[in-house]
Protein backbone atom coordinates (compact mmCIF):
# COMPACT_ATOMS: atom_id res chain seq x y z
CA UNK A 1 0.00 0.00 0.00
CA UNK A 2 1.47 3.39 -0.85
CA UNK A 3 0.44 6.92 1.00
CA UNK A 4 1.20 10.02 -1.32
CA UNK A 5 1.15 13.45 0.55
CA UNK A 6 1.87 16.89 -1.17
CA UNK A 7 5.17 18.11 -2.02
CA UNK A 8 6.56 20.05 0.90
CA UNK A 9 6.82 23.23 -1.38
CA UNK A 10 2.66 23.11 -1.57
CA UNK A 11 2.43 23.09 1.99
CA UNK A 12 4.81 25.59 2.69
CA UNK A 13 3.01 27.72 -0.09
CA UNK A 14 -0.34 26.75 1.83
CA UNK A 15 0.67 27.70 4.69
CA UNK A 16 3.51 30.45 4.98
CA UNK A 17 4.37 29.28 8.55
CA UNK A 18 4.53 25.71 7.90
CA UNK A 19 7.74 23.93 9.42
CA UNK A 20 8.76 21.00 9.86
CA UNK A 21 6.91 20.49 13.13
CA UNK A 22 3.49 20.96 11.26
CA UNK A 23 4.16 16.96 9.31
CA UNK A 24 2.62 15.20 11.98
CA UNK A 25 -0.43 17.90 12.94
CA UNK A 26 -1.19 17.57 8.90
CA UNK A 27 -0.23 13.97 8.19
CA UNK A 28 2.24 14.90 5.67
CA UNK A 29 5.20 12.62 7.02
CA UNK A 30 6.06 10.41 4.58
CA UNK A 31 7.46 8.15 6.84
CA UNK A 32 4.56 7.79 9.13
CA UNK A 33 2.04 6.82 6.09
CA UNK A 34 1.60 3.12 7.69
CA UNK A 35 -0.12 4.70 10.53
CA UNK A 36 -1.92 7.72 9.09
CA UNK A 37 -3.71 4.77 7.04
CA UNK A 38 -4.06 2.32 9.68
CA UNK A 39 -7.54 1.48 10.57
CA UNK A 40 -7.90 0.36 14.22
CA UNK A 41 -9.07 -4.15 14.67
CA UNK A 42 -7.17 -3.95 11.49
CA UNK A 43 -3.93 -5.87 10.72
CA UNK A 44 -2.11 -4.45 7.49
CA UNK A 45 -0.15 -7.49 5.81
CA UNK A 46 2.00 -5.50 3.92
CA UNK A 47 4.38 -2.45 4.58
CA UNK A 48 2.49 1.21 3.95
CA UNK A 49 4.95 3.13 2.16
CA UNK A 50 4.68 7.03 2.03
CA UNK A 51 5.77 9.42 -0.96
CA UNK A 52 5.48 13.21 -2.01
CA UNK A 53 3.03 13.52 -5.48
CA UNK A 54 5.77 15.15 -7.16
CA UNK A 55 8.29 12.34 -6.26
CA UNK A 56 7.21 8.65 -6.61
CA UNK A 57 10.08 6.87 -7.26
CA UNK A 58 10.85 4.82 -10.55
CA UNK A 59 10.48 1.35 -8.83
CA UNK A 60 6.80 2.26 -8.09
CA UNK A 61 6.65 2.31 -12.24
CA UNK A 62 3.47 0.32 -13.28
CA UNK A 63 3.30 -1.17 -9.78
CA UNK A 64 -0.17 0.57 -8.42
CA UNK A 65 -3.79 -0.65 -9.01
CA UNK A 66 -5.69 2.09 -7.77
CA UNK A 67 -5.25 5.90 -6.49
CA UNK A 68 -7.83 7.85 -4.76
CA UNK A 69 -7.87 11.42 -4.53
CA UNK A 70 -10.33 12.61 -1.95
CA UNK A 71 -10.93 16.18 -1.90
CA UNK A 72 -7.51 17.07 -2.67
CA UNK A 73 -7.42 18.18 -6.13
CA UNK A 74 -7.56 22.05 -5.43
CA UNK A 75 -4.49 22.36 -3.56
CA UNK A 76 -2.87 20.63 -6.98
CA UNK A 77 -4.50 23.66 -8.79
CA UNK A 78 -4.00 26.69 -6.64
CA UNK A 79 -0.71 29.09 -7.21
CA UNK A 80 1.20 30.66 -9.88
CA UNK A 81 2.54 27.27 -10.88
CA UNK A 82 0.10 24.76 -10.22
CA UNK A 83 1.29 21.67 -9.97
CA UNK A 84 -1.43 19.42 -11.00
CA UNK A 85 0.33 17.98 -14.11
CA UNK A 86 3.66 17.64 -12.51
CA UNK A 87 1.18 15.67 -10.01
CA UNK A 88 -1.14 13.56 -12.25
CA UNK A 89 2.31 12.77 -14.62
CA UNK A 90 4.20 11.05 -11.54
CA UNK A 91 0.71 9.21 -10.36
CA UNK A 92 0.26 8.60 -14.33
CA UNK A 93 3.69 6.24 -14.49
CA UNK A 94 2.96 4.63 -11.45
CA UNK A 95 -0.43 3.12 -12.48
CA UNK A 96 -0.13 -0.36 -13.64
CA UNK A 97 -1.83 -0.70 -17.22
CA UNK A 98 -5.43 -1.02 -16.87
CA UNK A 99 -5.22 0.86 -13.19
CA UNK A 100 -7.77 2.99 -11.70
CA UNK A 101 -7.93 6.55 -10.42
CA UNK A 102 -10.82 7.79 -8.30
CA UNK A 103 -11.27 11.48 -7.71
CA UNK A 104 -14.03 13.01 -5.14
CA UNK A 105 -13.53 17.09 -5.13
CA UNK A 106 -15.67 19.95 -4.53
CA UNK A 107 -17.28 21.39 -7.92
CA UNK A 108 -17.53 24.44 -9.21
CA UNK A 109 -20.15 25.16 -11.74
CA UNK A 110 -19.31 25.47 -15.16
CA UNK A 111 -20.48 28.92 -15.57
CA UNK A 112 -17.69 29.73 -12.62
CA UNK A 113 -15.33 32.28 -13.05
CA UNK A 114 -11.69 30.50 -13.82
CA UNK A 115 -10.54 33.26 -10.91
CA UNK A 116 -13.79 31.41 -8.74
CA UNK A 117 -12.66 28.27 -9.45
CA UNK A 118 -9.06 27.94 -9.47
CA UNK A 119 -8.69 25.92 -6.27
CA UNK A 120 -8.88 28.81 -4.26
CA UNK A 121 -12.26 28.36 -2.89
CA UNK A 122 -11.37 24.47 -2.56
CA UNK A 123 -13.85 24.36 -5.97
CA UNK A 124 -12.90 22.95 -9.63
CA UNK A 125 -14.11 22.38 -12.39
CA UNK A 126 -15.21 18.95 -13.73
CA UNK A 127 -14.43 20.10 -16.84
CA UNK A 128 -11.10 21.38 -15.84
CA UNK A 129 -10.54 17.95 -13.84
CA UNK A 130 -11.06 15.81 -16.81
CA UNK A 131 -8.83 17.82 -18.90
CA UNK A 132 -5.92 17.63 -16.66
CA UNK A 133 -6.27 14.22 -16.09
CA UNK A 134 -6.68 13.24 -19.67
CA UNK A 135 -3.48 15.61 -20.36
CA UNK A 136 -1.55 12.76 -18.20
CA UNK A 137 -3.00 10.26 -20.47
CA UNK A 138 -5.89 8.75 -18.26
CA UNK A 139 -9.18 8.07 -19.69
CA UNK A 140 -12.28 9.00 -18.11
CA UNK A 141 -14.36 5.75 -17.07
CA UNK A 142 -17.26 6.88 -15.18
CA UNK A 143 -18.99 9.30 -13.50
CA UNK A 144 -21.75 9.23 -10.73
CA UNK A 145 -23.69 12.37 -8.88
CA UNK A 146 -23.75 9.79 -5.88
CA UNK A 147 -22.08 12.77 -4.02
CA UNK A 148 -23.98 15.93 -5.60
CA UNK A 149 -25.83 18.02 -3.43
CA UNK A 150 -27.72 20.71 -5.93
CA UNK A 151 -28.60 22.80 -2.22
CA UNK A 152 -24.56 24.06 -2.68
CA UNK A 153 -24.48 26.99 -4.48
CA UNK A 154 -20.74 26.82 -4.47
CA UNK A 155 -20.53 30.66 -4.64
CA UNK A 156 -17.27 31.15 -1.73
CA UNK A 157 -15.36 29.39 0.73
CA UNK A 158 -15.89 25.25 0.56
CA UNK A 159 -15.01 25.22 4.25
CA UNK A 160 -17.39 27.68 5.29
CA UNK A 161 -20.04 24.13 4.71
CA UNK A 162 -20.20 20.82 7.08
CA UNK A 163 -18.28 18.88 8.00
CA UNK A 164 -15.75 21.98 8.46
CA UNK A 165 -18.04 24.11 10.32
CA UNK A 166 -20.72 23.07 11.75
CA UNK A 167 -22.38 26.39 13.91
CA UNK A 168 -24.25 28.01 11.09
CA UNK A 169 -27.65 27.08 10.41
CA UNK A 170 -27.83 28.50 7.09
CA UNK A 171 -24.38 26.29 6.27
CA UNK A 172 -26.13 23.35 7.85
CA UNK A 173 -29.33 23.88 5.97
CA UNK A 174 -26.84 23.30 2.85
CA UNK A 175 -25.29 20.71 3.99
CA UNK A 176 -21.45 19.26 2.42
CA UNK A 177 -20.24 20.55 -0.73
CA UNK A 178 -21.57 19.40 -4.33
CA UNK A 179 -18.90 17.20 -5.04
CA UNK A 180 -17.85 15.13 -8.84
CA UNK A 181 -16.94 11.86 -8.34
CA UNK A 182 -14.99 10.48 -11.09
CA UNK A 183 -12.97 7.31 -12.59
CA UNK A 184 -10.75 7.42 -14.92
CA UNK A 185 -8.31 4.61 -16.41
CA UNK A 186 -5.41 4.01 -17.69
CA UNK A 187 -4.99 2.75 -20.77
CA UNK A 188 -3.81 -1.00 -21.15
Amino acid sequence: MVGLAYPYSLWTAMFPAFNEENYERFGADITQMGRYMSVEGVESTQETLGYALDDIPDTENGQIDAVLFFRALHHLFRFEDPLIDTALAEIYDAVAPGGVVGVVQHRAPESADAAFANGDNGYLKQSDVIAAFERAGFILDASSEINANPADPADGFVWRLPPTSTDNPETLAIGESDRMTLRFRKPV
